[in-house]
Parts: C-alpha cells; sequence; structure tokens
C-alpha cells in the first residue's frame, strides 16, 4: 500500500483503488480496515502520528502521500542570504 502512495505521491489515492489494489477486486467497501492499516503505516514513518505529515488523509475520498519540500540549496540559498 505505501508503494502504491508513493508511486502516485502529491495525487489522491481513493479508498476504492487503495482496497481493490491491495486485498482484490471484491473489496471496495472496507474501509474501517483500511484506517487501521493507514494508521498503522503512519506510527511505522511519522514523526508524529497524530499530526500526519507524510500520508495524509483526503477527507471522503482517500489518502494522498505528501510530496517533501526541496531542500534550499545552491543559488537560492545564496540570494535569499544575501537579500536582508
Amino acid at each position: 500500500m505505501f508503494r502504491l502512495l508513493v508511486i502516485q505521491q502529491g495525487k489522491p489515492v481513493t479508498h476504492k483503488k487503495i482496497l481493490q489494489t491491495i486485498w482484490g477486486r471484491d473489496h471496495g467497501n472496507g474501509t474501517e480496515n483500511l484506517r487501521v492499516v493507514i494508521n498503522q503505516l503512519r506510527k511505522k514513518i511519522e514523526k508524529d502520528p497524530a499530526h500526519p505529515y507524510d500520508v495524509l488523509t483526503e477527507p471522503r475520498l482517500g489518502y494522498r502521500f505528501n510530496v517533501p519540500a526541496p531542500a534550499l540549496g545552491g543559488i537560492a540559498a545564496t540570494n535569499r542570504s544575501c537579500s536582508s
């Protein structure tokens, strides 16, 4: 499931898509089981699972893997430090 979210990073993945990809075509409505698995995943990868940053809930839709912000570096960092 985590792989599916990472592949689609930045884009919401529906509950139905996750359930059917992981457990098969007949499992499109078991969102309670999915919530349990997402909570277990968050406990493993999030710094603060109660306030997730990596795996975000898209209300009434599904979940989204948050794209990390690029680190400042190179010219952008130099310009930023020079402009006071």
